[in-house]
């Protein structure tokens, strides 16, 4: 099985620290597949490569760079909605499944769904849909960057001890 499908375009490399890239991959007829964010395109492109059904439809590929994530989010919002990729579900309209979450907007769904609740990272899976790998790399992402703070170890619903958070507000949002 080969993993790696014959693409076109030199390979994207990072041009300073701090810059995430919005991706569109593209079939041999030039259809539109997938857009995407990362700050490492060839680590996701392998994950991509790995788990998704249509990366050996892949036949080229389209790389531009944003100098802050929330830009590259915003413009890669911006061209699902306008460009609409086949594979794309989130800002598609399309309905996600757990394998299928969108991990770049987890914070955003944890306020707007949580507030200011404390949450463990299996509620995350339970009440979100989110896979529990997904889960805990995303939120120590998110913890990494002052949005989810450890509150300490908690009973869970299993009668463990586990881990709980709460997402702090962004400057200037109103608790919930």
């Amino acid at each position: 099985m080969t993993i790696q499908p014959q693409v076109t375009g030199s390979l994207p490399t990072r041009p300073a620290p701090g810059y995430t890239a919005v991706y569109r991959f593209y079939n041999a007829e030039d259809v539109l597949l997938y857009i995407g964010i990362c700050d490492e395109p060839l680590k996701r492109w392998y994950n991509h490569a790995v788990d998704k059904p249509w990366w050996p439809d892949v036949a080229r590929f389209g790389v531009t760079w944003f100098p802050s994530r929330d830009e590259a989010l915003e413009a890669e919002r911006k061209a699902i909605l306008e460009e609409k990729p086949l594979h794309n579900v989130v800002w598609n309209g399309i309905p996600y499944n757990s394998s299928q979450f969108p991990m770049q907007h987890l914070y955003r769904l944890t306020r707007e769904r949580l507030g200011d609740r404390i949450f463990s990272l299996r509620d995350l899976v339970d009440e979100l849909g989110i896979p529990p790998g997904s889960a805990y790399a995303e939120s120590r992402r998110l913890r990494e960057k002052g949005l989810f703070q450890f509150v300490g170890k908690m009973k869970g619903r299993s009668g463990r001890a586990a881990a709980h958070y709460r997402a702090l507000p962004l400057e200037g949002e109103v608790g919930r």
